[in-house]
């Protein structure tokens, strides 16, 4: 029998493992393992959903385990998009169809973002952990949002996008009682001067684009939740992975024992045949 590589996909993770022994870590393709199937894209909340995936498609060199559950929780935000960004499409890139503004023009417009640019928007500040934020007299530093930050704000329930910011601005800062007293005093300023800054300093959390339409000269900025166009695109990979056991175990009647005790490769290979001779 032929002996082949496993293919994984580049790594975010190069700044964790570098200094861990145990081994480098690796991302392997969703959708070609059965543990992939029993992903629940619609009944986990986000974060539960993000972890779930990166931890099922995190490996580590060697015969080293993965890392723990923790770690995970432990990523900021941004880190955990960009693994996201890694694992859609097999790292093909972020492909973006946006529309122009302009009621006169409303042309479509097609733009194609690499892993490498999104990478270097990350790394942009590199591994700073604060960002400093200047509201009126008060200087605040506020931390990048891990995943952790995620999971205690789940199931909190705010009255709008200000109240939301300023709690997280109460979780993220440096200095919890300067926070609270620059909520206080300057709120509005303080709740646009952050957005301001987190926007710079973690650009992947909340995405957006200032882009030019190439047919009338109309110039907007585009809002892209990159975090749910991961998913979306992971969960494709589920429904496509879910016709492909079907098809198998319709033409072989295997099941999905059977079907998963065969490599991924040859699976495509079988179905590549039966591609052929439906085509005939």
């Amino acid at each position: 029998m032929q002996n082949r590589q496993r293919h994984m996909l580049p790594s975010p993770f190069a700044h964790a493992s570098s200094a861990d022994a145990r081994g480098a870590l690796r991302l392997r393709p969703f959708g070609v393992d059965k543990r992939d199937l029993a992903v629940d894209f619609e009944g986990v909340p986000r974060p539960l959903l993000v972890t779930e995936i990166l931890e099922l498609c995190t490996e580590r060199d060697g015969d080293a385990p993965p890392p723990g559950h923790d770690f995970f929780w432990e990523l900021t935000v941004g880190r955990r998009i960009e693994a996201l960004l890694a694992l859609a499409d097999a790292g093909a890139g972020v492909y973006v169809a946006l529309r122009c503004p302009s009621p006169e023009c409303a042309r479509e417009l097609e733009l194609d973002i690499s892993l490498a640019e999104v990478a270097e928007l990350q790394a942009r500040h590199g591994e700073e952990e604060h960002a400093a934020v200047r509201c009126g007299d008060h200087t605040l530093r506020l931390r990048r949002p891990r995943g952790r930050d995620q999971l205690a704000w789940l199931g909190r329930e705010f009255a709008d996008a200000r109240e939301a910011t300023r709690e997280m601005i109460r979780t993220l800062a440096e200095e919890e009682a300067a926070a609270l007293a620059a909520c206080e005093r300057e709120p509005e300023e303080l709740v646009l001067a952050v957005s301001d800054a987190m926007e710079e300093f973690d650009p992947l959390v909340n995405f957006s684009l200032r882009v030019c339409c190439h047919f009338c000269g109309e110039e907007a900025e585009h809002e892209l939740d990159l975090e749910e166009y991961a998913l979306s695109r992971l969960r494709r990979a589920q429904g496509r992975l879910l016709s492909a056991v079907h098809r198998l175990a319709s033409r072989y009647h295997w099941d999905e024992r059977q079907i998963f005790a065969v490599p991924h490769w040859r699976r495509t290979y079988y179905l590549a045949l039966i591609d052929g001779e439906e085509n005939r």
